[in-house]
């Protein structure tokens, strides 16, 4: 009964917790960043050019959210309820689709670039800086 101790239980919770509010923070921080980058030190056509990729990084966060608060809910769950094996299925699932959905995400971005682009009312000049930003 050693594994199913509440200090195993905290301690296992605060690193699923811990790595799921660091990596929400990176990812405001960056999606910040990048705004006031854009606006601040290149110029006002390149923030209109990060605002266009703002929809597709909202999607994503929106996402990672959905995996994050899922797994340490389901986690937390059946931990409280002493299933150990379930609990451990249930973060590697989580894990399984953090890194499932990133790189289905790097291939949906990859392939569907040229096409969102082409749908915007852009300029050449602003096609061409909105995909390096898709690129980086």
């Amino acid at each position: 009964m050693k594994e199913t101790h509440p200090l195993f239980i905290n301690k296992k919770f605060k690193s699923i917790l811990l790595a799921a509010i660091v990596e929400e923070m990176v990812v405001y921080i960056v999606s910040i960043t990048d705004t006031i980058v854009a606006g601040n030190v290149i110029d006002s056509y390149a923030l209109e050019i990060v605002g266009l990729a703002a929809p597709i990084t909202t999607l994503i966060l929106f996402i990672t959210s959905i995996i994050n608060s899922g797994t340490i809910r389901n986690y937390s769950l059946y931990v409280g309820s002493f299933n150990r094996k379930r609990a451990n299925q249930y973060f590697s699932q989580g894990v399984f689709m953090a890194i499932a959905g990133g790189v289905l995400t790097a291939v949906i971005l990859f392939f569907l670039r040229d096409f969102y682009i082409a749908r915007l009312v852009l300029d050449s000049n602003g096609a061409v800086l909105l995909r390096s930003y898709y690129d980086v």
